[in-house]
């Protein structure tokens, strides 16, 4: 593996070292490595294997015992449907098996018939030869939101729910050894902590670099991505790529988007539901205050880097990006505004760096809850609270190279219309802070100033 992805590991080794026939879900969002930790765990063990497809149920069967059928060894499917399957698995023998189903959400969207008939092999002995079944899915939003209404009352017999989540800044900092701090903010910015678009740069090339050849070239590994980045099974691409493209732009709510691109209302809300569906966008809710008349609500952000990269660097200078030359397309409309655009990645390493701190308890309080404050004239960027109400305030500017002590004042006029107490501020700079704020910094508990040299 070319992450470290050991604690994952551990957990499915754990699982299989039980005596028990156990159901575990496994799952992560689209361009992970969870199929590469998979076949690291399957390595020297006995198992069976099928990827399931977007078909119907009774295809679906077909397909399943078609693959199992050709996996066994000795035995054949005798009797009919899932059960069948499962059965000729079973009687195979082996200390233990295990029984990858791949994408299972293309099966229990229409019937939890497959799972049912899971629960019946994990309820029965076989030989006292124990079974290891695990559902893997790449649709994140689909396992969290969805399964259990799916699965109804199968889902409280499965015995774990694993989640590979995305690889974090310090993971790229790691891998992107010769980046500058600068350049992995925007390189986090683009891929989002997702291992293989991550492994399409190139660590021994510059960022610049990296984004004329794998973004603007048209054999680009994430120019080819990113031109296909809406999935297929999305109907009417030209109303997702407008909405898309207006969601870049900064219209963010729901009437914003309403405004720009004539639709109604009604027709956008499913639009960005079937978008939120498959983890592309995600609607931001403001951190619970006091202050929710100051609060704005229903605010849509784009959740993938590489999609909002396209959408807002790409598609709307698509034909300019395919007839000019691709150093000064990018010298022209990219690298003018590559700091606004890496403005939420650095907010999401500041988050990163605050619960990392918040875990090893080395913050002025033990929070309880982390969020984002949205309100009508300003947004606080990070707000942790613990459970006697006290709450530390982030500041995360990326735009300027450093904060004022007018910045500062503002923050704290933002805390009052949340109607928050800012019992601690911690202000992260892209470069540093004015000499007010050293000064005050200086004689100060409760100010804390953390430029990107400290992250």
């Amino acid at each position: 593996m070319t992450f470290n992805r050991k604690n994952q590991l551990a957990n499915l080794s754990k699982l299989y070292n039980s005596n028990e026939n156990q159901v575990v879900v496994f799952y992560s969002d689209s361009d992970s490595d969870i199929h590469e930790i998979i076949k690291d765990f399957l390595r020297d063990k006995e198992f069976f294997y099928y990827r399931a497809l977007q078909l119907s149920s009774d295809e679906q069967i077909n397909q399943f015992r078609n693959s199992i059928n050709k996996q066994l060894i000795k035995s054949v499917i005798t009797e009919p449907g899932y059960y069948g399957a499962l059965k000729a698995m079973m009687e195979a023998k082996c200390e233990k098996r295990v029984v990858v189903i791949d994408e299972f959400q293309h099966i229990i969207k229409y019937s939890n018939e497959l799972v049912v008939e899971i629960l019946k092999c994990i309820n029965n002995k076989w030989g006292n030869q124990p079974v290891l079944f695990i559902l893997l899915s790449s649709n994140a939003f689909f396992v969290e939101n969805q399964m259990v209404e799916k699965l109804k009352e199968t889902a409280y017999e499965i015995a774990g729910i694993i989640k590979l989540n995305e690889l974090t800044f310090i993971d790229l900092m790691r891998h992107f050894s010769r980046f500058s701090k600068e350049e992995l903010i925007v390189s986090y910015a683009i891929l989002s902590g997702k291992s293989k678009r991550i492994l399409a740069f190139n660590n021994n090339t510059t960022l610049k670099q990296n984004i004329i050849d794998t973004l603007l070239s048209e054999e680009g590994v994430l120019y080819k991505k990113g031109m296909n980045i809406l999935p297929p099974e999305l109907r009417e691409h030209s109303v997702y790529n407008t909405i898309l493209i207006n969601i870049a732009k900064g219209n963010n709510k729901l009437s914003d988007l309403h405004k720009a691109t004539g639709y109604e209302r009604s027709k956008i809300s499913v639009y960005l539901s079937n978008l939120m569906e498959h983890n592309l966008i995600e609607k931001i809710e403001s951190f619970d205050t006091p202050g929710k008349e100051n609060t704005i609500k229903g605010v849509y952000s784009i959740k993938d880097g590489l999609m909002l990269f396209f959408y807002r660097f790409i598609y709307p200078n698509l034909s300019e990006l395919l007839l000019s030359d691709k150093e000064k397309f990018y010298k022209t409309r990219i690298e003018p505004y590559l700091c606004d655009f890496a403005k939420y990645a650095f907010k999401k390493v500041c988050f990163e760096y605050m619960s990392i701190l918040n875990k090893m308890e080395k913050l002025p309080i033990k929070a309880e809850s982390f969020g984002t404050w949205i309100g009508k004239l300003g947004n606080i960027d990070i707000v942790l609270s613990d459970n006697e109400d006290r709450n530390i305030i982030c500041l995360c500017e990326y735009e300027k190279d450093n904060i004022s002590y007018e910045d500062f004042e503002w923050l704290k006029f933002m805390v009052k219309q949340a109607k928050l107490s800012g019992d601690y501020y911690y202000l992260f700079s892209k470069k540093g802070f004015d000499e007010r704020l050293l000064y005050i910094a200086e004689s100060s508990d409760d100010l804390f100033l953390i430029d990107l040299s400290m992250l």
